[in-house]
């Protein structure tokens, strides 16, 4: 039987699964302060805490907080479940190369999808009516963005535009400029430790994990 190319099966797995898993990690966390929010409004928590004195800044402050932490933790928790140095096996999900621009997208994803539930949580009067919506969107923008980032003929000046629109298409859009950069260096230059942040495809139309980000 013919030998199987365990590297480029991993590289074509991982391309279409990476951001429905990213988005399933980080859907969680940044899910729970969003509905938090919700319920204060619903319960009309915010009201009480306004009455008694609260600074607005300060309240609104510690969500920014809390989300940027969670995304800090939630980056390094995902880096640090799939790391592994070149050479420990083809099947590694994130190497010494793309460590820093895993950590980069994911940051950003985070915050983006926080801001994002956030926003589409004023759409709703009811916390148990927004947990499920808020993720069967991100999960269908998830795999329209799996077909927009692979696809070759719409300009990558356009993928990162909708990107912005939507994080969960900018994922996708990051995802596959982190794997199509691996994959040249892997063919290229296999000794490269350095990511380059700024590096488009043009034949392939995807943008630059700069753009991205």
């Amino acid at each position: 039987s013919p030998a199987i190319d365990i590297s480029a099966a991993r590289y074509f797995v991982w391309q279409w699964l990476a951001p429905i898993c990213i988005f399933v990690g980080f859907y969680f966390p940044q899910q729970s302060f969003a509905a938090e929010a919700v319920a204060e409004r619903q319960l009309k928590l915010k009201d009480l805490l306004d009455i008694s004195g609260l600074n607005n800044l300060a309240y609104w402050s510690s969500y920014i907080v809390l989300a940027l932490l969670t995304c800090l933790l939630s980056a390094a928790f995902f880096v640090m479940v799939f790391y592994a140095v070149p050479g420990g096996g083809a099947s590694a999900i994130v190497t010494s190369l793309t460590a820093n621009a895993y950590v980069s997208l994911t940051i950003a994803y985070g915050g983006a999808l926080m801001a994002q539930a956030l926003a589409f949580g004023h759409l709703f009067t009811a916390v148990e009516y927004f947990g499920l919506p808020f993720f069967m969107l991100n999960i269908g923008m998830s795999l329209a963005g799996l077909f927009m980032a692979n696809n070759m003929e719409m300009s990558y000046h356009l993928k990162s535009f909708l990107g912005f629109l939507m994080p969960s298409l900018n994922l996708c859009n990051g995802v596959w400029a982190i794997e199509d950069y691996q994959w040249s260096v892997r063919n290229d230059n296999p000794a490269k430790t350095t990511f380059d942040m700024n590096k488009i495809n043009e034949d392939r139309n995807i943008p630059s994990l700069n753009e991205v980000v």
